[in-house]
């Protein structure tokens, strides 16, 4: 297998409830400091096997471009050479805990260069693609996860990235990845939590926000191979986080029907019919190389 080939079918794994929560959504261009705080709060559903309780503090809104660098650090880690578990007494938790980070034990981490993770976004690297990327950085390390279920609690942050200090103009010195038990425990494949596997080459190709957060939750609605049929309205509480008394304003369905339309990843078929409320959309998903996916996931 080629270099490129390998690139192509790089992989994520994503932690099946923090996948189902809407913890992104398409986001208009705003400064920095204009998003705001959100707090999301999701239960089990009633009657499950694993009942569990999901709290999500961000103090700026997530959008997909922060969803899509999530990605890019779940593929770097998806490899086993590339990741090491980090208990408690390591030098990394001593240096977390001087900077006052927190973070359970049993987390991952992984080395890698700015450059590198910019490569595999497909964002170019220049100095606004550097910049762009440490924002995603700063707002995803400062998202806190509460989880709780019957076995016990886990507070952390979503992710945490150690860097070495940069001299000037200097952009791109190793940095440490650091991610949270649950994201952790899926890679691992410890968990019964379920999870959605992202092929970062698809996800590439999707050229807008709200196909991009569509693809998201496709990936966790569809096996490979399957074909669904999803009401539209559904879509539309998922990808723009509505909660159950609202609906997608005029702008946000022509928004999301044009994304449908036009929703073509390799071998990825989605059809529409109706309209209005009664709209639904038929969604094929591609099996990929099961070769390329460890165990645990095929």
């Amino acid at each position: 297998m080629t270099a490129d080939t390998k690139e192509l079918y790089r992989f994520a794994i994503h932690h099946g409830h923090l996948a189902a929560v809407s913890l992104f959504r398409p986001l208009p261009k705003m400064p920095a400091n204009r998003r705001a705080r959100r707090e999301i709060i999701h239960n089990s559903p009633p009657g499950s096997t694993n009942p569990y309780r999901l709290e999500i503090i961000c103090p700026w809104e997530l959008d997909a471009d922060d969803e899509s660098v999530l990605m890019a650090l779940l593929a770097i880690m998806a490899p086993a050479d590339r990741r090491k578990t980090v208990r408690g007494g390591s030098k990394i938790r001593s240096i977390l805990k001087e900077e006052g980070v927190r973070m359970d034990d049993d987390i991952l981490a992984a080395v890698a260069t700015r450059h590198e993770i910019l490569t595999l976004l497909g964002w170019g690297t220049n100095g606004r693609s550097y910049d762009r990327l440490n924002e995603c950085f700063r707002r995803l390390e400062n998202t806190n996860i509460h989880y709780l279920n019957p076995e016990g609690s886990q507070f952390s942050r979503l992710i945490a990235i150690h860097r070495k200090l940069l001299g000037p103009g200097e952009r791109d010195s190793n940095i440490t990845i650091l991610l949270n038990r649950l994201s952790a425990a899926v890679i691992a494949g410890n968990t019964n939590a379920g999870m959605a596997v992202q092929w970062i080459a698809e996800r590439r190709s999707l050229n807008s926000q709200i196909s991009q957060i569509l693809y998201s939750r496709f990936v966790l609605l569809l096996r490979e191979g399957q074909e669904r049929t999803i009401r539209v309205t559904v879509l539309a509480q998922s990808v723009f986080a509505l909660s159950d008394d609202q609906t997608a304003t005029p702008d946000q369905w022509r928004a999301l029907t044009a994304s449908l339309k036009s929703f073509a990843p390799a071998g990825w078929k989605v059809s529409l019919v109706g309209r209005g409320d009664s709209a639904k959309a038929t969604v094929f998903r591609p099996k990929s190389p099961k070769s390329l996916l460890p165990p645990s996931v095929r």
